[in-house]
């Protein structure tokens, strides 16, 4: 959710650079913004990216050494890349760096861009490669000391060393606080992003990255309450903007507008603290997309469903307050985890009953998710299609997007069942939900749609994931019937992936005697 790519100012002053040159520090440009994919404890919830991740672009040198011919044209290449780097093509811009760095190795814009989409693809040896040879070429510069901080197993040391260079710099300081988290070590991380609060006050991305770091200690009142910056961020007045916000304050006749949050995924997860409202005596109606109205219905309370894109409001908006469902924990005064019934709070909307096809011999019908947006943040289909060959196995994919391909590409096609092309909506896909014995996938809005009814969910997770999984632990606290499996290290699925095929066979082994 960030503003886009800007344009950055050079690290060094020339790409050869000299170990006292930096970088400004007004230019998020020079900087590799954390995506939420690498964020540690992070979600939708959080700023999706806290800031741009934007390319550095090229500027004018005099008196560099090289072939001349060559580096016109290097700059060229380099300055197509930057252009559908910032349009968001990210195959064709690493296609084109690299191109550029075949022509001038020394290119340190070039290795900076690569390594920052490298990073994002989740190839964090490669990026780390990249980071290295720029600095071999620009020693000392604290904008690719920071980037390169952002590669988890060299994050603190990285930190440390470029806070130690500009101890002011409320960025780095937010960095170190992210290597810190990444390690697990979350009272350290909290100071450090109070430090960085104290260089830049009122920040609401940091307060907001602070929320996260808290809950992830388990503080969820301070967390909680530090998250209520998010409604500061830049963009983020949610529907509705001319009501007044509700503070928790005793409601007037015209009662309650509650609002989801940006992602679908927050929203259903947010959902449960909707039933304290009705148990305080407060009635409201709910402001929510289209797709999820029809998941939804009414829920205890609730006076109304309103379409986010257009609904009217009751009586005009008069009276009314809004608030937005993320808020309601540190309102209501009830942070921690609500208890939820194994069966979930949300039941399969009417509708057309989806059902899995039959297949002879089946003990397991499991759904499949293997790669969140754009085909990141997940182990990948081949990496699970080991699965295929357990007899009495049904494997069905549920993903949506761009990775419905891999079915072709893995050569799965054949071995999994897509049924993509069978729902189109949260509320197709909540009425096939119940006729799955489980379903694998990575964190995103089906693993919360999953825990809101109820449906067995193991989740592939990153080393550094969501604050609502906890580290160092199998279960989450928020939802009784995940099951997690968490990398070893950052980027490497190998050991996550052993042992979810090792739960598989368990639980065949199970269903088999179950059936005998």
């Amino acid at each position: 959710m960030g503003d886009g790519p800007g344009r950055g100012r050079q690290a060094a002053t020339s790409r050869g650079g000299s170990a006292g040159a930096t970088a400004t520090r007004d230019a998020p440009a020079t900087q590799d913004a954390p995506a939420p994919r690498a964020a540690p404890a992070t979600s939708a919830f959080a700023p999706d990216s806290p800031e741009p991740t934007a390319p550095w672009e090229a500027e004018a040198e005099a008196g560099r050494p090289g072939d001349a011919a060559a580096d016109h044209e290097a700059e060229r290449i380099f300055a197509r890349a930057v252009e559908v780097h910032r349009a968001g093509r990210v195959v064709e811009a690493v296609r084109h760096y690299a191109e550029a760095l075949a022509r001038d190795p020394a290119h340190i814009q070039a290795l900076n861009n690569l390594g920052v989409l490298l990073r994002g693809q989740g190839k964090q040896a490669a990026a780390e490669a990249c980071y290295r040879r720029a600095l071999a070429l620009a020693p000392g510069n604290a904008s690719l000391s920071n980037n390169l901080g952002n590669i988890l197993r060299e994050a603190l040391s990285h930190y440390l060393s470029a806070v130690e260079t500009s101890p002011e710099d409320g960025g780095l300081l937010r960095g170190l606080g992210r290597a810190l988290a990444d390690l697990g070590r979350y009272d350290e991380a909290a100071a450090a992003y109070r430090v960085a609060l104290e260089r830049q006050p009122g920040s609401p991305r940091l307060e907001v990255e602070l929320g996260t770091v808290l809950l992830a200690a388990g503080r969820y009142a301070a967390g909680f309450e530090a998250l209520e910056a998010r409604r500061r961020l830049k963009g983020a007045r949610g529907p509705f903007h001319e009501l007044p916000p509700w503070q928790g304050e005793a409601l007037p006749a015209g009662g309650l507008l509650v609002h989801g949050e940006p992602g679908a995924g927050d929203t259903l997860f947010f959902l449960r603290w909707l039933p304290a409202l009705a148990e305080q005596g407060l009635s409201y109606h709910l402001v929510l997309p289209a797709e999820l109205r029809r998941l939804v219905g009414r829920l205890p309370g609730c006076l109304s469903l309103i379409d986010e894109e257009g609904g009217g409001l009751p009586s005009g908006g008069r009276g009314l307050f809004k608030v937005g469902l993320g808020s309601l924990p540190h309102l209501l005064g009830l942070p921690e985890p609500p208890r939820l019934d194994e069966r979930g709070f949300l039941t399969p909307p009417p509708g057309p009953v989806l059902a899995p096809p039959g297949q002879p011999g089946r003990r397991l019908a499991i759904g499949l998710v293997w790669a969140g947006r754009d085909g990141d943040q997940g182990p990948g289909l081949e990496r699970l299609i080991a699965l295929a060959g357990r007899p009495g196995l049904q494997l069905l994919a549920l993903q949506k997007g761009s990775a419905v391909a891999d079915l072709v590409t893995a050569g799965a096609s054949g071995l999994v069942h897509d049924m993509s092309q069978a729902f189109d909506s949260f509320a197709d896909m909540a009425r096939l939900l119940p006729r799955l014995d489980l379903v694998v996938a990575v964190d995103g809005p089906i693993s919360h749609l999953c825990g809101a009814m109820g449906v067995p969910c193991w989740l592939l997770l990153p080393y550094a994931g969501d604050w609502r999984y906890p580290r160092g632990r199998d279960a989450s606290p928020w939802y009784p019937r995940h099951r997690l499996f968490r990398q070893r290290e950052p980027g490497n699925w190998a050991s996550a992936v052993e042992a979810l095929l090792a739960a598989v066979d368990a639980r065949l082994t199970e269903a088999a005697h179950g059936q005998a």
